[in-house]
């Protein structure tokens, strides 16, 4: 961790420096200058986040077996609004700045790690896609996120679509499609994210929309 104690964003003169040597030499130097980042509106310390990144990384030998876990404990320790989550340079300070040795660890593959775990959005960064998992899951004090990483498929086809935004969706999506193959996976999230344009989801029940899917469960699998 470069000495940050509390949130920053990453500028876009810190978004240079992750260049081909940041990506493929986990020693290389780590961001420091000033220029590369700025403050944010609210004063969020880092200290809770840093010691769950430090156990994750000494508690899990099998790195993917990991995301369940931590997504809870970033979600908890960040505290963050949703306004500053959805700020995609508050992750990027997160994972090119504070904690890249995380990044490193979960997502290292021959030598290199792809640039979109540093500077991915929301489906891709490598602590985006698991606060975000952790608080639509949410359910009071019960985070309920195992489902959402128990396929990188089914992550992928509800977290990549606007749907993931109202919860009650995408917990109703996850419970429904959890067991069914890729295909049909992904085919249900192409469809119910286009019902968006016929119908208001926060104006229906959960049974509604629990009965939209499985409509669409039906005719997907029958047609496969």
């Amino acid at each position: 961790m470069a000495g940050y104690t509390k949130l920053m964003r990453l500028t876009n003169a810190g978004v240079a420096i992750v260049d081909e040597e940041f990506l493929t030499n986990q020693d290389a130097d780590p961001i420091i200058v000033p220029e590369a980042v700025d403050d944010i509106e609210s004063n969020i310390a880092l200290q809770q986040f840093s010691r769950a990144i430090a156990e994750v990384i000494q508690q899990f030998p099998d790195p993917p077996s990991s995301d369940a876990w931590l997504a809870k404990e970033i979600h908890r320790a960040l505290g963050l609004p949703r306004g500053i989550a959805m700020d995609v340079r508050v992750w990027q300070f997160l994972s090119c700045v504070a904690h890249p040795e995380y990044v490193w660890y979960r997502w290292s593959k021959a030598g290199q790690v792809s640039k979109e775990r540093f500077l991915g959005g929301i489906k891709r960064n490598a602590f985006a896609r698991l606060w975000w998992a952790a608080e639509v899951m949410k359910n009071g004090d019960d985070y309920q996120v195992e489902p959402c990483f128990d396929s990188q498929d089914l992550y992928e086809a509800v977290f990549g679509r606007s749907f993931s935004k109202y919860p009650p969706a995408a917990k109703a999506f996850i419970k429904a499609v959890s067991n069914q193959e890729r295909g049909v996976i992904r085919a249900v999230a192409k469809d119910f994210n286009l019902m968006l344009s016929t119908f208001v989801l926060e104006d229906l029940a959960t049974q509604q929309v629990e009965k939209l899917i499985a409509e669409r469960i039906s005719v997907r699998s029958s047609s496969g």
